[in-house]
């Protein structure tokens, strides 16, 4: 038995094709018989036997069309829109206003939302989490536990991993690696591998300026700054440097050597 049907007269016209609301036949995971769902284009988008597309489900005014897919546990729901030849599985969360086209692939745990934008062969995977006006494109690979907000922007053969952040007008592209504890923000342009220190008090990224917590200066102003200044910066700053400063300014100077 399937568990959606085609609701035949509930149709819509979208981007130059028919999509038709779903409705559940069967009760499965959190859907009950009759449960109104999302709208698709056709049944390959989410195949209607239970056993090949899992308990995905997709509800809201959420849309998917083209050869996208959507299969597993995965949920899709908002105003999201899925198109081209983008695959959504796993325990994948899409929602708000995100759209998901090209041959994107998004799996794992990955929860996108706001109005995120992923495309091109981008794959997320992990834990991710992905939110605001953020775009994701071209060959960009992001998993763990990855944190992409805010205007951010990734490209091109960029890898997020591990536990890194990336928020506010920052761009990453070119074959930067970002992993670890890294945090970049601002108006950061990363085009190639970004080291880090994790150390009792602070995670110390290296990018184009090195960031400490939420400082964020130049390598010649860590230079300069006086004790004073160190201080008020956060608790406990000015031991914490003295005992850390040689080592991590010798990092920072490594790190604008192999960039040029």
């Amino acid at each position: 038995m399937k568990k959606y049907e085609i609701i035949q007269e509930s149709k819509i016209s979208f981007r130059g094709r028919e999509l038709f609301r779903i409705r559940a036949t069967k009760s499965f995971g959190k859907v009950a018989v009759g449960d109104i769902g999302g709208y698709i284009e056709k049944e390959e988008n989410m195949d209607p036997n239970l056993k090949i597309s899992g308990n995905s489900w997709i509800s809201g005014d959420a849309k998917i069309w083209g050869n996208s897919r959507i299969s597993g546990n995965a949920k899709i729901w908002g105003n999201s829109c899925i198109s081209g030849n983008s695959c959504i599985s796993g325990d994948a969360r899409i929602s708000g206003n995100s759209c998901i086209s090209g041959d994107a692939r998004i799996s794992g745990n990955s929860c996108i939302s706001g109005d995120a934008d992923i495309s091109g062969n981008s794959c997320i995977s992990g834990d991710a989490k992905i939110w605001g006006n953020s775009c994701i494109s071209g060959d960009a690979r992001i998993s763990g536990y990855s944190r992409i907000s805010g205007d951010a922007k990734i490209w091109g053969n960029s890898w997020i991993l591990g536990d890194a952040k990336i928020w506010g007008n920052s761009c990453i592209s070119g074959d930067a690696e970002i992993s670890g504890d890294a945090e970049i923000w601002g108006d950061e342009l990363i085009t190639q591998k970004v080291c880090t220190l994790t150390t009792e008090l602070r995670t110390i990224t290296f990018g184009n300026q090195i960031a400490i917590g939420c400082q964020r200066h130049a390598l010649a102003e860590w230079e300069n700054f006086s004790d004073k200044e160190i201080a008020d910066m956060f608790d406990d700053a000015l031991a914490w440097w003295k005992k850390w400063k040689e080592v991590i300014l010798n990092m920072a100077k490594i790190a604008l050597i192999e960039k040029k």
